[in-house]
């Protein structure tokens, strides 16, 4: 018998259907994020294609109906100069210089 947990996998599965994929170094594939049950992790090698890719998340939360935390979200730009404001669901989301993912913690240098 499925548990819950596979229910919801099979649910949240096509959340990056509409997210740009990224050219990773060390992995032959492109990817468009990390996903581990509901922590969602979008890579992005512009700050068009990330707006991009936030608004596809938002279409994806609303016709789901569920519900995103911008205040849980943040920004880490690496290898790059400027910082544009981005926003998901109409909520501004914070820059970091460091950012925690599953117990990982990146920063930006």
């Amino acid at each position: 018998m499925p548990k819950t947990s596979d229910y919801f996998n099979l649910y949240i599965n096509d959340i990056f259907s509409d997210i740009l994929s990224v050219a990773v170094p060390g992995i032959s594939s492109r990817k468009p994020g990390l996903l581990f049950a509901d922590d969602v992790f979008i890579l992005s090698d512009s700050t068009e294609n990330l707006q991009t890719s936030l608004d596809a998340i938002s279409a994806w939360s609303d016709a789901w109906e569920m519900a995103v935390n911008a205040s849980k979200c943040a920004i880490m730009a690496i290898n790059c100069d400027d910082t544009v404001e981005m926003t998901l669901k109409r909520h501004k989301i914070r820059t970091a210089d460091n950012y925690t993912y599953l117990g990982y913690i990146m920063n930006s240098k």
